[in-house]
C-alpha cells in the first residue's frame, strides 16, 4: 500500500502507548479544525510536537489513489479519482468529500517528483471499499502508522526547500524515516483560494525521538 506505506505498530498499541510517550496525550483518534469543509477527516493522535515538527500517529485506513503518468499534469490524476467518488465505482455509489488530499513525491536528485495522487476514504469503506471501474484506480489499505508532520504554507510555498528543510530537521534529530520519499497533504478544495492548508509529512520507521526530548504532546480531539 502505497498511500503512507506500511506503519510500524497496530492502532490499539499505539493508542495504549501515547500517554507512555508523552504525557498528556490523550489516547483517541482526533481531527484538526482545519478539516472544515470535509465529511470525514483521516484522524490521528499527537505524539508529541515542538518548533521544528510534530509527531503523529495514525489509524489504519483505506485510500483510493491513481499514479501520476509522465505525460500528464497532476489534476488529470485529481480528476480520476474525483470520478471514483462521484459514482465511476460498483457499486455506482456516490462518495462524500474527504480530507486530506496527499500526493507523493518521490525525491530524485534532490529533486521532489510527483508519483501519485490519493483520497481517503471514509471509515465506512475501511473493509469492504467500492471497486475502481477505471483501470488506472486502484484501492490502498494502510496499517497504523508514524508521520513526521510540519505545515507547509498556504497559496505560495516553495515544496523542494520546505520538504529539504524537514528533512534536514529528521536527520539532524537522528529519527528513523522513509528518506526517499514524502507526501504533501492538501487539506483544501484544489482551487480554492481562501483558507488553504498544506503540509509536508515523512513516514517513521522507528520510535520517534521527539517524545525523549521534549516529554509533551497534545490530543488532537
Amino acid at each position: 500500500a502505497d498511500a503512507a506505506a506500511a506503519g510500524m505498530f497496530p492502532a490499539s498499541l499505539l493508542l495504549l502507548l501515547a500517554p507512555l510517550l508523552c504525557p498528556g496525550v490523550s489516547a483517541q483518534w482526533g481531527q484538526r479544525p482545519a478539516c472544515t469543509g470535509a465529511t470525514e477527516c483521516f484522524s490521528y493522535v499527537t505524539l508529541c510536537q515542538d518548533t521544528e515538527y510534530e509527531s503523529r500517529a495514525y489509524e489504519p485506513s483505506t485510500w483510493v489513489g491513481t499514479q501520476v503518468l509522465p505525460a500528464e499534469r497532476r489534476y488529470r490524476a485529481i480528476t480520476r479519482l474525483r470520478e471514483y467518488f462521484n459514482k465511476k465505482n460498483r457499486p455506482g455509489i456516490l462518495i462524500e468529500r474527504t480530507s486530506p488530499i496527499l500526493t507523493m513525491y518521490g525525491i530524485v536528485n534532490g529533486v521532489p517528483r510527483e508519483t501519485a495522487v490519493f483520497f481517503y476514504l471514509p471509515r465506512r469503506f475501511l473493509s469492504n471499499p467500492p471497486i475502481p471501474r477505471d483501470e488506472l484506480v486502484y484501492l490502498s489499505n494502510s496499517p497504523a502508522q508514524t508521520l513526521f508532520v510540519r505545515p507547509a504554507g498556504s497559496i505560495f510555498f516553495n515544496l523542494k526547500r520546505a520538504s529539504q528543510e524537514l528533512l534536514e530537521d529528521l536527520l539532524r534529530q537522528r529519527e528513523i524515516f522513509m528518506q526517499d520519499r514524502f507526501y504533501l497533504a492538501e487539506y483544501h478544495r484544489p482551487l480554492s483560494i481562501l483558507g488553504r492548508r498544506n503540509e509536508i509529512w515523512f513516514q517513521a520507521l522507528g520510535p520517534v525521538r521527539c517524545g525523549s526530548r521534549f516529554g509533551s504532546g497534545q490530543s488532537t480531539a
